[in-house]
């Protein structure tokens, strides 16, 4: 192959490596702030039931 292919070829795969380094950390960020979301989520749901418990609130039964 001549010079320019080669080293258009190499740039193009210089750049894609490049991309998939920068994707793979997006990436993991938004894992992260995932990972809390779910943390707030988890701890919503458990402080919910805990005031209901604490409340002692019964649904009526419907007739």
């Amino acid at each position: 192959m001549d010079k320019e292919l080669m080293d258009f070829l190499t740039m193009m795969k210089n750049n894609m490596e490049k991309g998939f380094a920068d994707v793979k950390k997006q990436l993991s960020e938004v894992n992260r702030k995932l990972d809390v979301l779910e943390g707030r989520v988890t701890r919503g749901f458990d402080e919910t039931a805990t005031l209901f418990e604490s409340a002692d609130c019964r649904v009526p039964d419907s007739h």
